[in-house]
């Protein structure tokens, strides 16, 4: 019943999800303004349109890389149709039948075509559902010093103010994670000479949110064009560099940094990304951790703590 009601009521409650999150992150700068005596209301304004600013140019590198690759996309369809020549060419002389290769070159042009109408036709959805989400957040930050008296009791309020810095310290790790991870991807294409680099990066930095397939969703159509622009071995290489960075970041770095403290089982990560996902779509695969980590953290600090063994 309850998983009906979160899919039911998810146009309400996913901006709301996502702007509780934003105020976590964002609450600690309010304070420190309103500390050197600016207005609360002017604080959590400077600090929700930096949040506006900073997504503004992520959309805008990510638009503006988006609209050349449909430009260019004649030319890939070319390259694709000479890779499948040479490919046919290749096979046939070990007696091997191509006749089915005739539809590869139509295939990856229209789905893409399709994808990006796609995005450009749900813009205005975004920019209502953004806008949405960013009012919420400011009248949110603007209401955390009185969450107190509305949460109800000292010991309500030292649970939610433990569970608040946990997420917070969650969150600020991980978007540094996810930062570092972006600029590598970013200059090792640049390096490579592979186009749309600050889009790969931008890209890797977002997904990098989303546990597991994040980093292997985010590869895909980097790898892909630089199969069609750079040849297979720059390919191969780009490659390389995307299973070690994430294979050193995720495994090696972000445990050691996040520690324990924000561990979770693989089995749950996933089981909540499909859940989630299912549930309020793609922004469910953004907050699906984070989710996860706020249930955990209420767990360890009430009486059943004894329940986050389960989930670690």
């Amino acid at each position: 019943m309850l998983v009906v009601f979160l899919k039911f009521a998810a146009p309400i409650l996913l901006p709301i999800a996502i702007s509780f999150f934003l105020t976590i992150i964002g609450a600690p700068a309010v304070e420190k303004l309103v500390k050197i005596k600016i207005p609360r209301i002017v604080a959590a304004g400077i600090v929700t349109i930096l949040m506006v600013l900073t997504i503004f140019i992520l959309i805008s590198v990510m638009n503006e890389a988006i609209i050349e690759i449909r430009n260019n996309m004649p030319q890939y369809n070319i390259s694709i149709k000479n890779s499948v020549e040479k490919l046919k060419v290749w096979l046939e002389k070990r007696g091997i039948h191509t006749e089915e290769l005739e539809l590869i070159p139509l295939l990856p042009t229209d789905l893409f075509a399709s994808f990006i109408g796609s995005i450009i036709k749900g813009a205005a959805t975004i920019v209502t559902f953004l806008t949405l989400v960013f009012i919420t957040t400011f009248f949110m930050l603007l209401e955390t010093p009185k969450w107190k008296t509305k949460i109800g009791g000292d010991l309500s309020h030292n649970i939610f103010k433990n569970v608040s810095s946990e997420i917070q310290t969650f969150l600020l790790y991980k978007t540094g994670i996810s930062l570092v991870t972006g600029f590598i991807i970013g200059i090792s294409l640049y390096l490579f000479d592979v186009q749309f680099a600050v889009l790969w990066g931008t890209i890797a930095f977002i997904l990098n949110y989303i546990p597991n397939v994040g980093s292997i969703i985010a590869s895909i159509p980097a790898i892909a064009f630089t199969l069609l622009d750079n040849g297979l071995k720059t390919a191969i290489l780009v490659t390389v560099v995307y299973i070690l960075v994430n294979f050193i970041i995720g495994n090696i770095i972000e445990p050691h940094l996040v520690g324990r403290e924000f561990a979770l089982s693989p089995a749950v990560i996933i089981i909540s990304l499909m859940l989630w996902s299912w549930i309020w779509g793609v922004g469910g695969m953004f907050i699906a951790t984070p989710l996860m980590i706020t249930i955990k953290s209420i767990l360890k600090n009430s009486s059943y703590s004894y329940l986050t063994r389960f989930i670690e």
